[in-house]
């Protein structure tokens, strides 16, 4: 049931002559309930420049799904926070629809969309359980949190075209139950310069020959900064799926506990011509049979300063980057990136490459300095030594002050400033057996 509230003083003195006439006026500010009972009623009311603020309370029923900005630049937002404001879609729809070409203006604030449910629409529309943007559309969702939605394409959200913004939100548990096809989280497909900023994707699904846990990407541009990426599973790409010539630039960002079951990159795969640059990330604890933390097929991507650790699975050593040319050629750039702990290192099939520079490779199952990267340590910059993070075990992957890989400790004396994502964090660390069966012990 919605909440009612009274209608707030300064609602009333804003917006009191437009109200009487069943609009709105430019710069207002509608109250949801107070000067409307439901959410679309009031995106109804609203012209550009309006802004409506909607208690706190659980917003249901059919004027409070599929919500529809109509092309208007007005922002909605949830006074009381997300934890606070809930659209609950009961399984009958999604929480918003973006359909004509709306600008960054519409912008949806501080509202949790959960139990949007699209798989029983018709084929075209059984997708964006949480929000779908269609038709260029590129609005701005900030402080949200998609949970728990199920859609065939972007259980969470589908973007098809358009450049959305997606700030401080987080994405949990979508695509859990029934799995999308594509994009547990997030799905853009033929998307310009979509930007996904300090954002979680935690524990979403797309599973059964799917792709793209956290994210997926196709004939698509993204700019993923400051996210976090925990337990999303996949078939390919648990945290991203970058696919058919897509372009994604990841940067500081962590990756723990991903899994992709067949195509490998339990962190990010990139697959059929798409590009990557990775910069500033954390990998660790991901889990799968190619590509711990990277895969890189038929496609190019560059790591750098980015730390890969206790990624792979047993008993085979698979490798944390897996660069592969099967069906077009692949090639891996790492430059000052830490890769160590690992079941394997690098690993290149059919021709593949990696180039390797002022890295650190060392305490992998598998080997470190071998396969296509083998002759590569002791140049340019490239050595094998323990790391020295402050604790492994507690997923502290800051490095001791005795670290070989902080500036100015290089063993060879290089100059290859920081070497990995993260910098000093602790003094020094107590001296631990560098065997794979003492790091076996703190694997989980």
């Amino acid at each position: 049931m919605v909440p009612r509230f009274v209608p707030a003083i300064a609602a009333v003195l804003c917006c009191s002559l437009p109200f009487a006439t069943g609009a709105a006026d430019e710069g207002c500010t509608i109250h949801v309930p107070g000067d409307h009972a439901t959410i679309q009623e009031a995106l109804d009311a609203a012209v550009d420049g309006c802004t409506i603020l909607v208690a706190p309370g659980t917003y249901a029923g059919s004027l409070n799904r599929n919500l529809d900005f109509q092309g208007k630049e007005v922002l909605l937002r949830g006074t009381g926070g997300a934890a606070a404001t809930v659209i609950d879609c009961q399984l009958a729809g999604r929480g918003f629809e973006f359909r004509n070409a709306e600008t960054s203006a519409a912008v949806v604030e501080g509202f949790t969309v959960t139990n949007g449910f699209t798989l029983a629409f018709p084929p075209g529309e059984n997708k964006g359980a949480g929000v779908l943007c269609v038709n260029g559309s590129s609005p701005t969702i900030r402080d949200c949190v998609l949970v728990r939605n199920e859609g065939y394409e972007g259980a969470g959200m589908h973007c098809d075209g358009g450049a959305a913004h997606i700030i401080n939100t987080r994405f949990e548990e979508n695509g859990l139950v029934y799995q999308a096809f594509r994009g547990g989280g997030l799905d853009c497909i033929n998307t310009t310069a979509v930007a996904v900023t300090n954002c979680e994707f935690i524990a979403n699904n797309a599973c059964c020959a799917a792709m793209g846990g956290g994210i997926a990407l196709t004939r698509s541009t993204a700019a993923i900064t400051g996210c976090r990426f925990d337990r999303n599973r996949s078939e390919g790409g648990g945290g991203i799926a970058c696919m058919d010539g897509s372009s994604a630039t990841v940067a500081d960002c962590f990756f723990s506990g991903n899994s992709a079951d067949n195509m490998g990159g339990a962190g990010i795969g990139c697959y059929g011509g798409s590009n990557a640059m990775v910069s500033g990330c954390v990998f660790i604890d991901g889990f799968c049979f190619e590509g711990g933390a990277v895969m890189c097929a038929e496609s190019t991507v560059a790591i750098r300063g980015s730390t890969l650790a206790r990624n792979g699975r047993t008993p085979a050593p698979i490798s944390a980057v897996h660069v592969s040319s099967r069906f077009g050629p692949a090639h891996a750039t790492i430059a000052r990136t830490v890769i160590t702990f690992n079941f394997g290192a690098v690993a290149c099939d059919f021709g593949a490459t990696a180039d390797v520079s002022c890295s650190d490779v060392f305490g992998n199952e598998g080997g470190d300095w071998v396969g296509c990267i083998a002759g590569q340590v002791g140049q340019d910059g490239n050595f094998a030594a323990d790391p020295r993070f402050c604790d492994l075990e507690q997923r502290d992957l800051r490095l001791a002050e005795e670290s070989p890989c902080l500036p100015g400790h290089h063993p060879q004396g290089a100059n290859c400033e920081l070497i990995g994502a993260l910098g000093l964090g602790c003094g020094t660390t107590p001296v631990r057996e560098a065997t794979w069966g003492a790091i076996k012990e703190s694997y989980r």
